[in-house]
């Protein structure tokens, strides 16, 4: 099946990040730290890192459909408002390759990507 072909109501553009122990977070693909709510524009290679980490979370293909309506619910992080390529991604922060919306636990692995892993 082509994303194209799904109802974009089942689709959410994320950003996939690792937590820090401050409140910066830092991209799968990189390793320059993020604040989220910062209003000014990314630096140059940021972005590109960010860009790198991008990806869409599809129901019913490895994530529940209620996982991608609470993200789609989320705000767009600040730090992307500004960006033409970014503007629409949510931010989803991953601690220990987890992170839980709603019900639901994410596990993100690198060779696999982002996949739900359990309900709570």
């Amino acid at each position: 099946m082509n994303l194209d072909d799904e109802p974009r109501e089942l689709l959410v553009d994320v950003v996939l990040l690792n937590g820090t122990n401050d409140d910066r977070v830092v991209a799968v693909c990189g390793d320059r730290p993020v604040l989220l709510t910062s209003p000014d524009p990314l630096p140059e290679n940021t972005l590109r890192e960010l860009l790198d980490s991008r990806t869409t979370l599809t129901a019913y293909v490895g994530v529940p459909v209620e996982v991608v309506r609470a993200l789609r619910e989320t705000a767009v992080p600040h730090a992307f408002e500004q960006s033409p390529w970014l503007r629409r991604h949510r931010a989803l922060v991953f601690a220990g390759g987890r992170c839980s919306v709603g019900d639901h636990v994410l596990a993100y692995d690198e060779r696999i990507g982002v996949y739900a892993e359990e309900a709570l």
